[in-house]
C-alpha cells in the first residue's frame, strides 16, 4: 500500500492497516507514567517541587494566584523549568552557598524499570533501524533495549554532539535533546537558562534529516509545550514544502478520532505551531499504547507490575535533597520576583534576612524587588549604590529605572553618557530599554498636529535608524528569546508611529496585535517584524511566568494601537466624528479595535489584582486616560461592544 493511498483513505488506527511508510516517532514524559516505570508527569512534579522546595507560605500563594490567572497563562501552576530554575541557580550569598546539590533532585529519573510503552518503542527502532526524538531524561527505552540502541546527545563538556552506544550504529537511535541521565543530574537541560538560547545548530541539523527523511511523523506522551527550543525548530519548517505528515496522539480512556482545525482566535500552541511544519496532521484520542502498536505494526509486551507505591517519587525527592530554610526562602524570593508577586518576595527576602549574620549581599535582591512593587526611586537609588551585582537579575538596569519613573529623555541622556564611557559595558537590555525611550518620546509627541506631519515622521524614523546603527549591538541570531519579543514589538511601534498609512495601515497593525493566529507577513528593513506565530513579548512572558511583564506587555500593546489610531484621527474626536457623518454614523475598524483595548485593559486589571500590584493599576488607568482623549469618550465606544458581535479580521 502506498503512503498516500494509506493516509486518505485513513479510517483510524487498526492493527490491520499500519503505516506502510517510514515513521519517526516524537515521545515525552506522558509515556513513561505507566507502570512499573511510575514516573511524574510534568504537572505533578511541578507541584511535588513547589511544596518541597518553598516555604509553604509562598508555595500557597504561588499556587492560588496561577490559580486565578489560569486564562491568561494557560496553566495553573508555573512551568516546571522555571521553578527548577530558581531552585539549581547558583548563590554567592554567604551562608546560602549552593554546590548544585538541587539537581540531585532529577536523580527520580534514573534506572526506571521500563513499561510496556518503552518496550514497545524499542522494539520497533532495533527492528526497523528507526528513529525517536525525546525530551525525556530517562533511560526507559535504552533499558528496554538491553542499551544497544545509539543515543544521540549533547555531551555536558564540550557541547558538542555525541553519540552514545556508537558501536551499534550512527544513523538510527534515540535523540534526546534535553539530555539523558546516563550523563548525570548536570548536563540535563531542566532549567529556562538551559533552553534560553533554542536547540545548539546541531540538534536542529540532525533533527531535520531525521524528520524530512521519513513520511510520517507520530507524537506519543508529549504536551508539545517545549516554548524555547523545540517549538522554535518547528516554526523554522514554516520556510517551504512539507512532504512528512503528522499524527499526534492525544491519550485518552477510549478511541475518538479528531480532525482538528483551529477555531478563529483560538490559541492552540503547540498544534497550530506544528500544523503549518507538516504536509498533513491528523489527532487521534485513545490508549497510547494501542494505538501506537496498531500504528506501526508492532506487537504489545505484558511487563510485569511491582508493588512499589505510585507515589514512590516523593519520598525519594527528599532523600535526594532536602532545601535548608535558608534555601527555601532564597528560591521563594527568586521566583515570586520573577513572576511580579512583590509583596511575596519582600516577605521571603525578610525571612531570609533573619537567618544571616551578614545581609549585604541581599541588596540587588531588594533593587529588583523595589522595581517590581513600583518603588522606582528606591531601586534606582540602590542600582546607582552598587558597584558589582552579586546576583544577576533581569530588567533591572539604570536606563529602564529612570524610564520607568517616566522620564524618556532624562533615560536617554543618561544612556548616551554611558554609551560614550564605555560602549561594551552596556547590557542588551539596557540597549533595547533606551530605544524604547526614543520611541516613547515620539509617542508622547504624537499628539501634536506639526509632530503628525510627514517631514518630522520621516525625521523621527531617520533618528531611530540611526540610534538603532550607532548606538546599539544587538545581534538578532544571539538574544535570547524574551529580547527577541521586546526588539519585535519595537519594530512595531517604530512602524505604527512613523510609516504612513498606505505603507503600514492601521488594518495591518490589527491584524499583527489581533489575529495573532495569522501567518507573518509584516516586513522591516531589519527582517520579518514578526517571524512566528505568536508575537513573541507576549507568548515568551506567559512561558515563564512573568505574570506582571504580560500584563505590561498587554499595556504596551493597547497604546500601540491607540498610536495607530491617533494616526489614523490625527484631531481625535473630531476626525472620529467627521468619518461617522461620511459613514452614516459606522466607524469601519475602530468598534473593533477599541473592542480588543477594553478586553485588554479589563484582563489586565484582574491579573494586577491577583499580584496585587497597584502600581500596575496606576498604568492601566494611564492607558484608560489616553484612550478615552484619543477616542473622544471611551464610555461611548464601550457601550458599542453590545451590538458587534465578535470581533473581525480586517482587510485593507
Amino acid at each position: 500500500m502506498e503512503m498516500d493511498d494509506w493516509w486518505f483513505g485513513w479510517k483510524g488506527f487498526t492493527p490491520e492497516r499500519p503505516c506502510p511508510g517510514k515513521v519517526v516517532l516524537m515521545v515525552g514524559a506522558g509515556i513513561s507514567i505507566d507502570s512499573p516505570s511510575r514516573l511524574p508527569g510534568g504537572y505533578e512534579l511541578t507541584e511535588a517541587l513547589l511544596d518541597h522546595l518553598l516555604d509553604s507560605n509562598a508555595a500557597d500563594e504561588i499556587k492560588t494566584v496561577f490559580g486565578q490567572c489560569e486564562q491568561w497563562m494557560g496553566r495553573s501552576l508555573p512551568r516546571l523549568e522555571h521553578v527548577l530554575d530558581k531552585a539549581f541557580e547558583p548563590s554567592t550569598i554567604e551562608g546560602v552557598e549552593r554546590s548544585g546539590a538541587a539537581r540531585e533532585l532529577l536523580r527520580i529519573f534514573s534506572q526506571r524499570p521500563p513499561n510496556a510503552n518503552h518496550h514497545l518503542i524499542a522494539d520497533y527502532l532495533i527492528k526497523h533501524r528507526g528513529w525517536c526524538i525525546t525530551t525525556n531524561f530517562d533511560d526507559c527505552i535504552e533499558q528496554a533495549g538491553c542499551h544497544q540502541i545509539p543515543v544521540h546527545v549533547i555531551d555536558p563538556a564540550t557541547k558538542t554532539l555525541d553519540i552514545l552506544h556508537r558501536e551499534y550504529g550512527e544513523d538510527w537511535g534515540i535523540i534526546k535533546v534535553h539530555g539523558t541521565i546516563e550523563h548525570g543530574c548536570t548536563g540535563l537541560g531542566a532549567t529556562l537558562a538551559d533552553l534560553e538560547h533554542g536547540l545548539p545548530e546541531a540538534f536542529k541539523i540532525r533533527l531535520e534529516q531525521v524528520t524530512n527523511q521519513a513520511d510520517l511523523m507520530v507524537v506519543a506522551g508529549y504536551s508539545g509545550t517545549d516554548h524555547f527550543d523545540i517549538n522554535h525548530w518547528i516554526r523554522d519548517r514554516w520556510n517551504g514544502k512539507r512532504s512528512t505528515r503528522l499524527v499526534w496522539i492525544d491519550h485518552r480512556p477510549s478511541v475518538e478520532e479528531e480532525f482538528w482545525r483551529l477555531k478563529e482566535h483560538e490559541n492552540r500552541e503547540p498544534r497550530v505551531y506544528w500544523q503549518y511544519a507538516f504536509g498533513g496532521m491528523k489527532i487521534q484520542h485513545g490508549p497510547t499504547l494501542a494505538l501506537l502498536s496498531s500504528l506501526l505494526g508492532t506487537p504489545r509486551k505484558t511487563v510485569k507490575d511491582t508493588e512499589e507505591n505510585g507515589d514512590w517519587w516523593r519520598t525519594a525527592l527528599a532523600d535526594y535533597y532536602s532545601p535548608t530554610k535558608k534555601e527555601k526562602y532564597l528560591t521563594g524570593t527568586r521566583l515570586a520576583s520573577s513572576i511580579g508577586l512583590g509583596q511575596l518576595a519582600e516577605e521571603q527576602l525578610r525571612y531570609l534576612k533573619r537567618q544571616l549574620e551578614d545581609d549585604d549581599m541581599l541588596v540587588p535582591f531588594e533593587a529588583e524587588i523595589y522595581y517590581s512593587r513600583g518603588f522606582i526611586a528606591g531601586a534606582l537609588w540602590l542600582q546607582n549604590y552598587l558597584k558589582s551585582s552579586h546576583e544577576k537579575n533581569r530588567k533591572v538596569n539604570s536606563t529602564a529605572l529612570i524610564r520607568a519613573e517616566g522620564k524618556p529623555v532624562k533615560a536617554l541622556l543618561f544612556y548616551f553618557v554611558r554609551w560614550l564611557k564605555s560602549s561594551r559595558r552596556l547590557s542588551l537590555d539596557e540597549q533595547i530599554d533606551a530605544f524604547a525611550c526614543l520611541l516613547d518620546i515620539h509617542e508622547r509627541r504624537q499628539q501634536w498636529r506639526l509632530w503628525q506631519s510627514k517631514p518630522f515622521r520621516r525625521l523621527g524614523e531617520k533618528g531611530c535608524s540611526v540610534f538603532r546603527r550607532y548606538f546599539m549591538k544587538l545581534e538578532n541570531n544571539k538574544l535570547p528569546l524574551y529580547l527577541h519579543g521586546r526588539m519585535q514589538m519595537q519594530s512595531i511601534r517604530l512602524g505604527t508611529l512613523f510609516y504612513d498609512e498606505e505603507a503600514f495601515s492601521f488594518g495591518d497593525v490589527w491584524n499583527l496585535l489581533y489575529r495573532e493566529n495569522s501567518p507573518p507577513s509584516f516586513f522591516t528593513p531589519y527582517g520579518p517584524a514578526i517571524p512566528g506565530f505568536y508575537l513573541i513579548e507576549r507568548s515568551t512572558a506567559r512561558e515563564e511566568d512573568r505574570i506582571a511583564d504580560l500584563v505590561l506587555a498587554n499595556i504596551n500593546y493597547v497604546n500601540t494601537l491607540l498610536s495607530a489610531l491617533r494616526r489614523r484621527w490625527p484631531k481625535g474626536s473630531e476626525s472620529v466624528f467627521k468619518e461617522r457623518q461620511r459613514r452614516d454614523g459606522y466607524v469601519d475598524s475602530g468598534d473593533y479595535a477599541v473592542t480588543y483595548i477594553v478586553q485588554l485593559l479589563n484582563d489586565s486589571s484582574q491579573m494586577v489584582s491577583a499580584l496585587n500590584a497597584p502600581h500596575l493599576h496606576i498604568l492601566i488607568a494611564r492607558a484608560w486616560i489616553r484612550a478615552d482623549s484619543i477616542l473622544g469618550g471611551i464610555e461611548y465606544w464601550k457601550q458599542q461592544r453590545l451590538y458587534l458581535g465578535s470581533p473581525r479580521s480586517l482587510t485593507t
